[in-house]
């Protein structure tokens, strides 16, 4: 078995003392010479050394390792959520050539999570980002922010919130403002009558989203009945089915003559949904009813006609999420007052609302 290299070792390939080559490795060597630096680091290399962790933890405290959890199980949109969010915090980390690194825990929290816990209470990470779904805010608050600040584990929330009050350090998404657009926008196709579908109408984004929504319709003085509430409209048991599923069986049971003018779907997959049973149903789109949905999936340009929505930032918020942390452990940012920041969404104007493609 082949004996792992030591730092001995590289200091006596590079004929210094095993002290110089700690400082060197640590960066604790303001006064050491450019030349005995690369010496060490060329003696390194040749010997194929690689820093141990642990060594490296207990010495400095750090693990220059950032984690990333989730409560995203249970819902069909969970794999885009964490991957775009996920992206966006890799390419900060990436392209601002961070010290850190990022160590993925996993998106659902709840399914083999105490493992988890374990590494982050062993300081594996040296803070986190955490990824929530509206709906699970108050279980996450319940369960896991109390954990880890008895423990002191510094950590940023990533959710899709603006108008709520935190108490920890997080990153949001103004849903509010991008539904108020998104329904002014359709009304200046000619639309009067505008319903709108949420997935989960209790949710606290559904909730901001239809707030939006009904402000909109107020400002414009446009009806803002019950009759435009589509996601009361008869529909069968949703059990397990995909959003996609509960939508299409919601939009085919509309009756005839309580069709609005256009829908404004609080999800992309649930305006697919309706785009296939209008469809089936004789009606065309954009010319007889108008479709609008909300996120920007990727799957919304290539849908037949190509979907108009409202490109939610995942990528940005994971950026920012990771300055909001660095900033944390690093950087002049305190938990008091409370950080947060809110991104604002934009409309991405395609087929299915009668304009011009933009984007």
């Amino acid at each position: 078995m082949m004996r792992r290299i030591t730092m001995y070792d590289v200091a006596k390939e590079a004929g210094v003392s095993q002290a110089a080559v700690s400082k060197i490795f640590s960066r604790k060597d303001p006064w050491v010479s450019q030349a005995t630096r690369q010496r060490v680091l060329d003696a390194a290399e040749k010997l194929g050394y690689r820093q141990n962790y642990h060594a490296r933890l207990l010495r400095t405290g750090k693990t220059h390792c950032l984690g990333l959890m989730g409560n995203l199980s249970g819902f069909a949109l969970d794999n885009y959520v964490y991957t775009k969010t996920s992206r966006g915090i890799e390419d900060e980390l990436h392209g601002s050539a961070s010290p850190y690194s990022l160590l993925m825990f996993g998106a659902n929290w709840g399914e083999g999570y105490g493992k988890s816990l374990q590494l982050i209470e062993r300081g594996m990470v040296d803070g986190l980002i955490w990824i929530l779904l509206a709906t699970f805010i108050e279980e996450f608050e319940r369960e896991v922010a109390p954990w880890l600040r008895t423990r002191n584990v510094p950590f940023v929330v990533v959710h899709s919130l603006s108008k709520r009050a935190f108490a920890y350090p997080n990153v949001g998404t103004d849903c509010y403002a991008g539904a108020y657009e998104m329904t002014r926008h359709l009304a200046s196709t000619g639309r009067k009558r505008i319903g709108i579908y949420l997935t989960g109408p209790n949710s606290p984004q559904s909730q901001e989203i239809c707030a939006g929504y009904k402000q909109a319709l107020a400002d414009l003085a446009l009806p803002s009945g019950r009759e435009l509430l589509l996601h009361e409209a008869p529909q069968a048991d949703q059990g397990k089915d995909h959003l996609f599923e509960i939508a299409y069986r919601t939009a085919k049971a509309l009756p005839k003559q309580a069709l609005p003018e256009a829908v404004f779907a609080g999800i992309d997959c649930a305006a697919y949904g309706f785009l296939k049973a209008f469809r089936e149903r004789g009606l065309r789109v954009p010319e007889d009813i108008a479709v609008a949905g909300f996120d920007d999936e990727v799957n919304s340009r290539y849908a037949y006609p190509e979907l108009t929505t409202v490109y939610h930032p995942f990528r940005e918020k994971g950026r920012e999420a990771v300055r909001m942390l660095v900033g944390l452990l690093d950087g002049p940012l305190r938990e008091d007052p409370v950080p947060q920041k809110i991104v604002k969404p934009s409309l991405m104007v395609r087929k299915t609302c009668g304009a011009e493609t933009k984007a």
